[in-house]
């Protein structure tokens, strides 16, 4: 038996997010055309004034108000759903990248930018982790790369830091650019 601990298992991801707009749209749609169907039915026949009247607000309210706020909502999870599948794009396109300077492209707070990072990552959009102890975002292909620097080459100085293979850095002690991979630890034997 294996003392190593196990990865959780996970509920598998629900893709219905992705219909919420269609849906939306879809549901909307055909209650505004039946509202305005039942409209024009009484506005072409030759009921009474009241029989007319009661038939527009039921017609209205049944079918035209709630059909045009599905269709808004729908649109605006279309929007949503675009931004989340533009941002995830983007976020792939990094290896790591610190949070405050997500936040700074995306032109938002820290708080809304995780949300947004939580969000995508939870619909399995973009694959990574959070490393909280440099404070960044890091692609999950990336994870198995990363090499630990214990101590700079040039001043020994403690740096103690995960980097990527192809990351140069400068020690903050002695200003020396050093390349991780020529002084860091695979990630299997870090300390």
């Amino acid at each position: 038996m294996s003392s190593e601990p196990s990865e959780p298992v996970l509920p598998p991801r629900s893709s219905s997010w992705r219909y919420k707009d269609t849906t939306y749209f879809i549901v909307g749609a055909l209650l505004l055309m039946g509202g305005i169907t039942g409209i024009t039915a009484e506005l072409v026949g030759e009921p009474s004034e009241s029989t007319r009247l009661f038939a527009f607000v039921m017609c209205s309210a049944v079918g035209l108000f709630p059909g045009a706020l599905l269709v808004l909502f729908g649109w605006r999870a279309h929007k949503e759903e675009t931004s989340l599948i533009e941002f995830s794009a983007w976020i792939r396109t990094y290896r790591r990248i610190p949070l405050n300077d997500l936040a700074r492209n995306l032109g938002k707070t820290r708080f809304e930018t995780e949300k947004v990072l939580a969000k995508a990552v939870d619909r399995g959009l973009v694959y990574g982790v959070v490393d909280r102890t440099t404070d960044e975002f890091v692609v999950q292909t990336m994870l198995g790369q990363q090499i630990f620097v214990e101590v700079c080459p040039h001043c020994g100085a403690r740096v103690n830091r995960w980097f990527l293979p192809e990351d140069r850095f400068v020690c903050s002690y002695c200003n020396q650019a050093i390349l991780a991979s020529d002084v860091g630890s695979p990630s299997g034997t870090a300390r």
